[in-house]
């Protein structure tokens, strides 16, 4: 058969002109398995295909798109010969696996980690993320260290000073450290505990900037001497 009347096949038996849905996914999986037509991608028709499937037949399936994105992302993508018409439909298409929340997480995460931006993009995204730590409400003290330090590794120079100076002032300006409070029957403990944390991981992540890090080692030191303070009953 070949690959225009499997095409053909296919959607004839999506359309219900025919009920053996065991032949439609094994069809499905095996023009996936030969072809690079996008078609066969596309997120509502594998979740359909999934739907119809026996449970052998969903790890096939799940096995062959993941085999075929991997093949995208690692290979297809890495090709200076593809076009930037080319790219942008490859990413479009990742962007819709990764945004179909029928499909199975491991392909949404692979298609997710797939995209690539364009420069102009990236920036954005990140402007976007800055933005957002600016304005953080008044009781929010953390900033998820992980993601700070994605977030730092996809930044420019100027974002990532930027970045280093909010943070810097959010450890400044929203940790007191002769707020927390050190005992552990206080209804502020568990929060209080957490800030800790929180300023030990940016003050020892060697990911973040040399600004970040003495901002929260600074801020620890307070923290350490006001616990000592309050032991001594200052």
């Amino acid at each position: 058969m070949n690959t225009d009347s499997t095409i053909s096949a296919i959607r004839d038996l999506k359309q219900g002109k025919k009920e053996d849905w065991k032949n439609l996914v094994n069809l499905y999986i095996k023009v996936t398995n030969e072809n690079d037509d996008l078609f066969f991608f596309e997120p509502n028709t594998l979740v359909f295909m999934r739907e119809h499937a026996t449970k052998k037949q969903q790890r096939r399936l799940d096995n062959t798109v993941l085999n075929k994105l991997t093949d995208t992302v690692d290979d297809s993508l890495d090709d200076p010969r593809l076009s930037p018409q080319k790219r942008e439909e490859i990413n479009l298409w990742l962007t819709t696996i990764s945004e179909c929340i029928d499909v199975p997480s491991e392909i949404r995460t692979l298609a997710e980690d797939g995209i690539v931006e364009t420069p102009q993009e990236q920036k954005a995204r990140i402007d976007y993320w800055i933005d957002k730590l600016v304005t953080y409400p008044k009781g929010i003290n953390f900033v998820n260290v992980d993601e700070l330090v994605n977030v730092l590794k996809d930044a420019d120079d100027e974002q990532r000073q930027r970045i280093e100076e909010t943070v810097v002032k959010l450890l400044a300006t929203k940790t007191d450290p002769h707020a927390l409070n050190s005992d552990p029957n206080a209804a502020s403990y568990k929060y209080d505990s957490l800030i800790r944390g929180w300023v030990i991981d940016l003050a020892s992540n060697p990911e973040l900037t040399p600004g970040i890090n003495q901002a929260a080692r600074d801020v620890w030191k307070h923290i350490e001497q006001a616990s000592t303070d309050a032991n001594a009953g200052k």
